[in-house]
């Protein structure tokens, strides 16, 4: 699906460090990095503690005070202290759980760029290699959450404390918003039929039987295949790892021995056939070949009239959009939370405008506050055609921040600020468990909690 968010160059080169990746670039490093901290057998790199300040300067005024930078730098202190604790209470992260991390970011930097293809030109790295780079920071992280989730789990703030929170901003310091909106998205995916799908197996299983007495597999994938990326390689794909490609088509990857031809894998893009060129431990290579299903125009026409009909009934308030969405929706990434998209930074349903890409704009633009547009299409990266319908909840003009309209960011802020209290005061005890090391210009930091 085309991004429906844009970001500053700056937060993007943020979020790739995030992820470990690089652009190709000749510019110097920033920072040099140099270890700052030592928590038991875990190390806090200057690079790291730069890297999170680089962030909070889009959400906090007077960033050089030294006050703030202390904050941050205890912050990852006690994140140190977690993974530490983790460890020694032998916490453990689900390898799926894992994959599935990396494939939430992966796609959500695919998504900004576009492309994978883009991604991976941009950067310099194959989405495998990212994964491969990052899947240990993923575990660590995951590890936090799980320990963070036992110290502060289960901490509420109540609506005094919320109203409290918000009067501790001085009044000349509360921070500005841009225009925002509240923009949700119905995605239908036209169906293929049973018809169409039996064509489609018989013509790979007709392609396999010619490969399995003799015919080049790379001049069939040339020749057929519906993934035109690998078929310009004779279906060589690059080499991946555990994690990088949908279930059932990375499960038939590391099951084959070399020069074998796979069975026929069904997946959501179609009807697969691979062989494997090699196997490096938890990385494979292989050729791949693809055949979709051949959908006629009545299958769009048909998610066309779906749409056209759903519409009817959100109109007539015989159904919620938001509801359509959680029970009907093609949209993974939306579905789950009614449609609406979502501030990567704060989790809110309300967006500043100026994140929105063009596209979404122009056609958001156009309603007023409660309208749903007419079912439109949208071509995806993949070569696939959707049909969606947009819903515009709400709408807020720039504005300093008040009670009225950011309750929801003022409560998460809140809440940080309480857990963080909780967390200093575990930090105290835990620090008198545990060998623990701080560079010197950074021990005035830690004194302030301790």
């Amino acid at each position: 699906m085309n991004s429906h968010l844009n970001v500053t160059l700056k937060t993007f080169l943020i979020a790739l460090l995030l992820l470990g990746a690089q652009l190709k670039t000749n510019a110097q490093p920033i920072v040099a990095d140099e270890i700052i901290a030592v928590v038991g057998n875990k190390t806090l790199l200057h690079s790291e503690f730069e890297l999170e300040l680089e962030q909070q300067k889009k959400q906090v005024t007077n960033i050089n005070d030294d006050a703030v930078r202390c904050d941050i730098f205890n912050q990852l202190l006690i994140r140190k202290f977690m993974l530490m604790r983790a460890d020694l209470d032998s916490l453990e992260v689900a390898e799926d759980r894992i994959d599935a991390e990396l494939n939430k970011r992966v796609s959500y930097f695919v998504s900004l760029y576009g492309s994978e293809r883009k991604m991976e030109e941009q950067i310099g790295k194959t989405v495998s290699q990212l994964k491969s780079e990052n899947r240990e920071k993923i575990r660590d992280e995951l590890l936090i959450q799980q320990q963070r989730e036992k110290l502060v789990g289960g901490v509420k703030v109540s609506p005094n404390e919320v109203v409290a929170y918000y009067h501790k901003y001085p009044k000349d310091s509360l921070p500005n918003f841009d225009a925002e909106i509240e923009i949700a998205q119905f995605m239908r995916k036209p169906k293929v039929t049973s018809e169409e799908k039996r064509v489609a197996y018989d013509k790979i299983t007709d392609i396999r039987n010619q490969i399995i007495t003799g015919t080049s597999f790379r001049t069939m994938a040339l020749l057929y295949s519906d993934d035109k990326g690998s078929a310009r390689n004779g279906g060589e794909m690059d080499e991946f790892g555990r994690g990088a490609m949908v279930a059932q088509f990375e499960a038939m990857a590391f099951k084959l021995h070399n020069d074998t031809i796979s069975p026929i894998i069904e997946t959501e893009f179609g009807y697969h056939i691979m062989q494997l060129i090699y196997r490096k431990g938890d990385h494979v290579k292989v050729r791949h070949l693809l055949i979709r299903p051949i959908m006629i125009s009545k299958d769009y026409d048909d998610a066309r009239r779906f749409l056209d009909s759903l519409r009817n009934l959100i109109l007539r308030d015989s159904l919620k959009f938001e509801d359509a969405c959680k029970k009907y929706s093609d949209d993974e990434r939306t579905s789950f939370n009614g449609g609406f998209f979502l501030d990567p930074n704060t989790g809110s349903t309300k967006i500043a405008v100026n994140q929105l890409d063009k596209e979404t704009y122009e056609l958001v633009s156009k309603l007023k506050t409660g309208e749903i547009t007419e079912p439109l299409q949208l071509n995806l990266e993949d070569g696939s055609i959707v049909y969606r319908l947009l819903y515009l909840k709400s709408e807020s003009p720039p504005h300093v921040m008040n009670m009225k309209d950011d309750y929801q960011k003022i409560q998460a802020k809140a809440l940080e600020a309480k857990q963080y209290e909780i967390l200093k005061k575990w930090l105290v005890k835990e620090k008198n468990k545990s060998y623990y090391h701080v560079k010197d210009n950074y021990k005035d930091c830690l004194n302030k909690i301790l």
